[in-house]
């Protein structure tokens, strides 16, 4: 006898890359961190860096998690990021800075990602 098992939606590739790269960020800021405070004690790192450096791996991490797990609020708050992103890389190549354009570029195509139907899906937004 078979059992009435749910289908389960089948995450996209854009998420499991996604969350993969929030979480190695945020590694990679903690790791940053460990070398700035205690293998080079004498750069300036101050205590408000610190924390700031801190906050930001651990959100980094926890968003990362959320996305992969498929939370709807992980997703809409990696898009107002990915959304302030732009708007600063905008600022940057409006004041001159013409490297500014990759962040748009990467930001453009992610925030593009998020809005596929199949992302939608996955967190449980209504497809129109």
């Amino acid at each position: 006898m078979q059992k009435n098992i749910p289908n389960k939606v089948r995450k996209p590739t854009a998420i499991k890359i996604l969350s993969a790269l929030c979480i190695i960020a945020g590694l990679i800021l903690i790791v940053i961190l460990g070398i700035e405070k205690y293998v080079m004690p004498s750069t300036s790192l101050t205590l408000l860096n610190a924390i700031t450096i801190a906050i930001i791996s651990v959100v980094s991490i926890l968003l990362g998690y959320g996305i992969l797990s498929g939370d709807g609020k992980s997703l809409i708050l990696i898009g107002i990021l990915i959304i302030i992103l732009i708007v600063v890389q905008l600022i940057q190549i409006a004041t001159g800075e013409l490297s500014g354009i990759y962040g748009l570029i990467v930001g453009a195509l992610v925030l593009y990602s998020l809005t596929r139907k199949d992302v939608r899906r996955m967190f449980g937004f209504k497809i129109y």
